[in-house]
């Protein structure tokens, strides 16, 4: 099965200053392991750091958070 994961206002995988794995990660990570295929849509801005992750878009394939 194919999941989208729709998140705002979480750490992502690719914020590695400070990551800590919250909600959309461990649903993300759960489903990799039974198996799915995982993609997470979240915003371009960092609410934690108060920062803009990158400018150009950003996909990355990442097979375990």
């Amino acid at each position: 099965m194919r999941v989208w994961i729709f998140q705002t206002g979480e750490p992502l995988p690719i914020d590695k200053d400070g990551f800590r794995q919250m909600r959309a990660a461990n649903l993300a990570e759960a489903l990799i392991r039974a198996g799915h295929t995982v993609e997470i849509w979240s915003a371009d801005f960092n609410h934690f750091t108060k920062t803009h992750r990158r400018k150009d878009g950003l996909q990355l394939d990442i097979q375990k958070i």
